[in-house]
C-alpha cells in the first residue's frame, strides 16, 4: 500500500510542476528532488529487497530528472534575475531553501550509494528497469551541466 501512496504522490508532484509557471515549477521540482535525495539515501541504508530499491530508485531517478528540466527551462529567467534584468522574485529564495534540506554532497551520497548498489546485485528485471531509470536521470544531469557550467550569464 506505500508504494501505491508514493507512486500518487510523486505523480501529483509531476503534475503541479508542469501546471505551474517556470520558476514555480522549479521550486516544486526542487522540493520534490530535496525530499527524494533523502529518501534514496535512507532507501540504500536499509533496501530489504531488490524489488524495493528498484522502486524507490525509479521514483529517485524520475525527481531527479524532473529537477534537472525544471532547471533547465528556468535559466532564462534566472539569468535575467541574476543580472538584474528582471526583479528577485519569491520563488529564487524558495528554490534555495529547497536544499536547504538536501545538500549537493547528499546528492552526491545518494548517487554514489545508489550506483554501488545497482552494480552488486544479480539481474532482476525490475533492477535492470531502475538501471536504466537511474542511467537516463544521470544523463539529464551530466547534459545540464556541460551546458551550463562555467557559462558566464552576466554578459548576456
Amino acid at each position: 500500500m506505500v508504494p501505491v501512496f508514493r507512486l500518487t504522490v510523486f505523480f501529483a508532484v509531476v503534475t503541479s510542476v508542469f501546471a505551474a509557471g517556470t520558476l514555480d515549477a522549479l521550486v516544486i521540482a526542487a522540493q520534490g528532488y530535496a525530499l527524494a535525495i533523502q529518501q534514496q539515501i535512507a532507501a540504500v541504508q536499509s533496501i530489504t529487497t531488490p524489488t524495493e530499491l528498484a522502486e524507490k530508485t525509479i521514483l529517485y531517478a524520475a525527481a531527479k530528472t524532473t529537477y534537472y528540466e525544471a532547471l533547465r527551462s528556468a535559466a532564462p529567467e534566472l539569468t535575467d534575475v541574476a543580472t538584474g534584468k528582471k526583479p528577485r522574485p519569491p520563488e529564487v529564495d524558495q528554490f534555495a531553501q529547497a536544499f536547504n534540506v538536501a545538500s549537493e554532497k547528499q546528492e552526491t551520497v545518494a548517487d554514489l550509494a545508489t550506483a554501488a548498489l545497482l552494480s552488486k546485485l544479480s539481474f532482476n528485471s525490475d533492477l535492470e528497469k531502475a538501471k536504466a531509470a537511474f542511467a537516463q536521470a544521470q544523463a539529464v544531469e551530466e547534459q545540464f551541466h556541460h551546458d551550463f557550467n562555467g557559462v558566464d550569464f552576466t554578459g548576456r
